[in-house]
This record gives C-alpha cells, sequence and structure tokens, in this order.
C-alpha cells in the first residue's frame, strides 16, 4: 500500500511538532457533526447521590460521523461517541457549583452529575462559570452517560 503526504501544517493545538496529513491512494474519509438531539427543562445537580441544587437547563447533543470512501467507491461509516454541552442556570440550592456555600468544602466538578426531568443523569464538568448569576457553561465528562 502506497501512501501520499499531502501537506505538512502546524496544527494550531500543538505547541511542538508538526502533524502529518496522509491519505492512502485512492482513498479518503470526512468527518460530518450532526445534532441529534437538544433537551431543555428542569433538572437536579447532584454530587453523588447528594441534592446539591435546582436547576433549568439548555443543552445540545452532537455526534461526528466518519464516512470512509475505499478502493472502488465502497463506503462505510464511524460514529464517534456522543458530545454534550450546554448551560444550566441554578434556580435553588446552592448556586455556587464549585464549592459548598455552607462548608467553604471544595465540590471536584468531575463528580457532579446533571438529571434531566425524563430521569436520565449525566456527569458534567464546568466550562465556565458566572458565579454571582449561578449560570455555567457545562461539557459531559463521559460518553457512556449519552448512551
Amino acid at each position: 500500500m502506497q501512501f501520499n503526504i499531502l501537506r505538512r501544517v502546524r496544527h494550531p493545538s500543538m505547541v511542538k511538532g508538526w502533524r502529518f496529513f496522509i491519505s492512502r491512494r485512492n482513498m479518503s474519509y470526512r468527518t460530518n457533526t450532526f445534532t441529534i438531539e437538544q433537551p431543555h427543562g428542569i433538572g437536579r445537580v447532584l454530587k453523588g447521590e447528594d441534592w446539591v441544587a435546582d436547576v433549568t437547563y439548555s443543552l445540545a447533543i452532537t455526534q461526528a460521523v466518519k464516512v470512509h470512501t475505499g478502493l472502488g467507491g465502497n463506503t462505510g461509516e464511524t460514529r464517534e461517541p456522543k458530545e454534550m454541552n450546554g448551560n444550566i442556570r441554578v434556580t435553588n440550592g446552592d448556586a455556587h457549583l464549585l464549592r459548598h456555600q455552607e462548608t467553604g468544602i471544595s465540590f471536584s466538578d468531575a463528580g457532579l452529575v446533571l438529571e434531566l426531568e425524563d430521569g436520565r443523569r449525566w456527569r458534567f464538568m464546568i466550562a465556565s462559570a458566572n458565579v454571582l448569576a449561578g449560570v455555567y457553561r457545562i461539557q459531559q465528562t463521559h460518553s457512556d452517560d449519552l448512551g
């Protein structure tokens, strides 16, 4: 099998080094990302099984699909894990999701869980926060939560 180096480019996420884009002759792929669900409603934030706050949420669930075109025009696809991100607003309870308001003990945001109206639970991490307003930008931490 022969390989052709298409181009050598500096990738913005890399501090040092180069990333090579390599193509097999007569083979290619493309990646398409689809929004597959946009749930919104009223839910709860939990730390383990303990209630932390009531929230409203607005989320987007996306999934990338790689379409491979092989020799002879044969195509196939690979589905990447689902990804969730969105916003939550604390409506009741501890508005400071980064630490417990009464005890001052820091929450590890990796242990926070968002429970949706339909009962699904997603572990999430806080991507950005406006603590005074109780508004958080979140991302899921485990794709197995999304099914």
